[in-house]
């Protein structure tokens, strides 16, 4: 299985001139922790860079890796990243270029299921929904509906997560699909479409600590996180 990783943002909300991707936590780049998450489990990780692509890519070269990448010229979402990748013809999962996790997954799915990582956050942390996507998730066990950065919470309310379980399924609702007007074209509004269309997606759930790194405040509990 490869790894895609969506890293062709930048870092200026966080203060710096950095790829996203290279904002350092104690000391080490947010694509080193991505990396070792996965390296053991992946045949190959596939970058897609944009901002300052050089300097990510000189990065990777000092790393024991298998791996190849693609360029995203307009970093105008997550959807449009991803699309880039389109020759992919295999079981893949798709890792945002801003995302830790200090925890594990229950990888327990089907060869031909498709998955979206899934985190239940403690109380304190409930708001962190708000700032991610809901998911929601019927007695079956599938999930039945997504939002992007909603207004409101629900019971019951997953906060979904930058990891993605897909195969070559996903590129066709991505070429007919429409970017929101004004909005980056995230992939949550390409679930939604698969999700409406019938396909039967997997809450991949997670257990632990989970940072998406967008703000300074993001940036200060990854250092402790990561401590």
């Amino acid at each position: 299985m490869k790894c895609v990783v969506l890293c062709a943002g930048s870092g200026g909300r966080l203060g710096g001139a950095l790829p996203k991707a290279l904002i350092p936590i104690k000391g080490k780049p947010i694509l080193w922790y991505i990396i070792k998450d996965w390296v053991s489990i992946v045949d190959e990780f596939v970058f897609v860079i944009g901002y300052r692509k050089d300097e990510v890519l000189r990065y990777v070269e000092t790393l024991p890796l298998s791996y190849s990448w693609w360029e995203q010229k307009e970093q105008i979402g997550t959807a449009h990243a991803l699309l880039q990748v389109s020759p992919l013809n295999e079981k893949f999962l798709v890792v945002l270029g801003d995302c830790l996790i200090k925890g594990t997954f229950q990888l327990t799915f089907s060869e031909r299921q498709l998955g979206i990582g899934v985190w239940a956050p403690p109380k304190r942390e409930v708001n962190k929904i708000l700032s991610n996507y809901s998911v929601r998730v019927n007695s079956d066990g599938y999930i039945t509906e997504v939002e992007e950065k909603p207004k409101s919470i629900l019971d019951g309310d997953l906060c979904g997560m930058g990891y993605y379980f897909f195969d070559d399924r996903v590129f066709d609702y991505i070429k007919k699909g429409k970017p929101p007007e004004g909005k980056p074209w995230e992939l949550t509004y390409i679930i939604k479409d698969m999700v409406n269309s019938g396909e039967t997606i997997a809450p991949i759930y997670f257990k632990g600590k989970y940072i998406n790194v967008n703000t300074p405040k993001d940036l200060e509990e990854a250092e402790q996180v990561f401590k």
